[in-house]
């Protein structure tokens, strides 16, 4: 399958995939674990669905970008499209490509709307997947909040009481295990050192692509400073999220599994000379 070779032929992919997981599972157990020592009655319930729902919303986003191919693999172009749009030679691929496709050395393959590559899906963040991209910050970002609001507390509670104990269990488990001076919850401390180091790096994804989403134009496109895609194809928050989510943008946000159809195949931007050409004459006008 595609995605698994996308991921298992690049050391950095297989990694970062794997961390992810690992920390996803580790991260809902803990949550899970203070189920009785925090909450009884209706608010437990709540707790279990509210925590059932975000771990569904990460994994289920992050899926649906591992296996969304944001390629122009599969459209058909007509045999004079890069003639009459104006499309440039890619010289790795040694084909045309469209407006705003960009090649990745990573997939080895050119991307629509390329932003970046995400290290964590084995995928780049393009046209037809930005959806989950952003779906997927949204929901580590509230899990992470959450995490932090049950464990924070007792992680620095227990700090406070030894924090020497705590300071050796961290950087120096094996020894500390073996004379006897291991932390009884050094797990829980761990995880709970992890979710919150996870939740200042997600705060900094947030900011970084929270341009990209307000404005339209792809980091790609932002770090080429040589050429002018801030007056090309820049668009207003409203016209982005409708271009990102599709004609059901309303609801879209909520699930990947809601269908959502965009607008074009993203392999069709209008030339960057004729849209400022147009912005000029309606200027004029």
């Amino acid at each position: 399958m595609l995605w698994c070779k996308r991921i298992w032929r690049q050391p950095m992919n297989l990694f970062m995939f794997s961390v992810f997981h690992i920390a996803t599972a580790s991260i809902y157990w803990l949550v899970s674990r203070e189920d009785a020592t925090l909450f009884n009655g209706s608010w437990l319930l709540f707790h279990e669905v509210l925590t059932t729902f975000l771990l569904f919303s990460v994994l289920s986003n992050l899926w649906a970008l591992i296996l969304t191919d944001p390629t122009p693999r599969k459209i058909i172009f007509t045999e004079n499209d890069h003639i009459e749009k104006g499309w440039d030679v890619c010289n790795t691929c040694e084909a045309y490509r469209p407006h705003r496709a960009y090649h990745c050395l990573t997939c080895r393959v050119c991307v629509l709307k390329r932003d970046h590559h995400c290290y964590f899906a084995g995928n780049c963040v393009g046209y037809s997947n930005a959806r989950y991209f952003y779906g997927l910050l949204f929901y580590t970002l509230l899990s992470l909040t959450y995490t932090n609001l049950i464990s924070l507390e007792y992680l620095i509670k227990t700090t406070l009481l030894n924090p020497l104990q705590v300071f050796v269990s961290f950087f120096a488990p094996i020894p500390a295990a073996i004379a006897g001076f291991l932390h009884e919850d050094f797990v829980v401390l761990f995880v709970s050192t992890i979710s919150l180091i996870a939740l200042g790096y997600t705060c900094y994804l947030v900011l970084l692509h929270s341009g990209s989403f307000a404005s339209g134009i792809t980091l790609t496109e932002k770090n080429r400073e040589k050429e002018s895609y801030k007056e090309r194809y820049r668009n207003g928050i409203f016209e982005n999220i409708r271009e990102i989510y599709g004609s059901n943008w309303p609801i879209a946000w909520i699930s990947p599994l809601i269908p959502s159809s965009l607008r074009s195949n993203g392999a069709h931007f209008p030339h960057p000379k004729t849209r400022r050409a147009n912005l000029s004459s309606s200027i004029r006008k």
